[in-house]
């Protein structure tokens, strides 16, 4: 008798989020002092580990499922590139380098900020509070390559790195998990409606 093995589990989608404040240009719209918020929905279980050199253990998320970017809490754009998340971690070093670039590019080249981590227990797949850089996030004001988003060329012009970077990691909840929230909301709205209907109207 011949039984059909069930296929593995997919890993958990994962939502990642770098913030700091930066200046500069979308789509030649001028913005100062705004916050940067890069919002990444990764697949942990893709998680591939590499030793460039030796010390050094490069661990990434390649190609991240999604990627966007909002200024000033405005709308979010996509970027309009594959990209990836990464983690340097040095033998011995203490502190890590979290970096998110396009897919294929060596190092960082969109965002850079160190961790206060430890890489024995960091874990891409597990939710995590927003995590403060205790140095200078450093993002594109030294790259001359346009970052290219679904609302035009992203463009950081100030020269001096964001010292406000902040990481943290959140689950994304399965489609089953909406739907199921989704009918909580539409069962205790009908409920709402039908006590309104039926609550009786007290005469002075």
């Amino acid at each position: 008798m011949v039984t059909a093995s069930a296929a593995p589990a997919a890993a958990a989608q994962m939502r990642y989020d770098i913030t700091f404040t930066d200046t500069g240009t979308l789509n030649g719209v001028a913005f100062t002092d705004q916050s940067v918020d890069i919002s990444m929905i990764g697949d942990p279980g893709a998680l591939t580990p590499q030793t460039p050199f030796p010390g050094f253990t490069v661990e990434t998320i390649d190609p991240l499922v999604s990627a966007t970017v909002s200024i000033g809490g405005g709308p979010a754009a996509t970027f309009d590139f594959a990209t990836r998340l990464g983690l340097t971690t040095v033998d011995n070093g203490g502190f890590e380098t979290l970096f998110f670039s396009r897919t294929g590019v060596l190092g960082s080249d969109i965002a850079d900020l160190v961790l206060a981590v430890d890489p024995a227990t960091f874990d891409f797949s597990k939710p995590m509070a927003p995590l403060a850089t205790p140095f200078p996030l450093f993002d594109t004001s030294t790259d001359t390559t346009p970052i290219q988003t679904s609302q035009g060329v992203l463009i950081f012009t100030d020269q001096a790195p964001a010292t406000d970077g902040t990481f943290a990691i959140a689950g994304v909840p399965e489609p089953a998990a909406w739907a199921l929230m989704l009918t909580g909301f539409f069962s205790a709205g009908a409920a709402l409606r039908r006590r309104r209907r039926h609550t009786p109207v007290c005469q002075a």
